[in-house]
């Protein structure tokens, strides 16, 4: 199971195949798809860069010798989004 989830984490980037619900193991499935400290710090660099750049009319931009584009503008933006969903979840879980 958790070779088939950094399978897909990899190809995909996200958990966008179905997994029946007998097969869900929580757990693993945390550690594969929870951004790491690093990810999210990355991907919120990205965006506020990216977004000065555009304000400019820029439509891609280097950071850190590396090209990003909208296409990774918006995996940024789910890596972000993701990050905010299961913080939340798990200060919920936590009450």
């Amino acid at each position: 199971m958790r070779l088939y989830e950094f399978e897909s984490k990899r190809l995909l980037g996200a958990a966008d195949i179905p997994v029946p619900p007998w097969e869900v193991h929580i757990e693993p499935c945390h550690e594969v798809f929870t951004p790491s400290a690093e990810e999210i710090a990355q991907a919120q660099r990205v965006i506020k860069a990216f977004e000065k750049a555009e304000r400019q009319g820029k439509a891609a931009i280097q950071l850190d010798g590396k090209f990003f584009d909208y296409a990774v503008v918006k995996r940024s933006k789910r890596i972000c989004k993701l990050a905010k969903i299961i913080s939340t979840q798990s200060l919920q879980c936590n009450r």
